[in-house]
């Protein structure tokens, strides 16, 4: 199904960014931001 596969994608794409957080490469206004932008995402499908 279409809309599991983009959740998926979505998990992952968050997760990378989330390492980057605990990495110290981003910060953590940086990863909110992303994390609501892919979340949203995913919503509007």
């Amino acid at each position: 199904m279409e809309l599991e596969g983009n959740q998926q994608r979505v998990t992952d794409e968050i997760m990378k960014y989330k390492e980057l957080l605990d990495d110290g490469i981003i910060t953590k206004k940086e990863f909110s931001i992303k994390e609501k932008e892919l979340l949203y995402s995913v919503k509007e499908k």
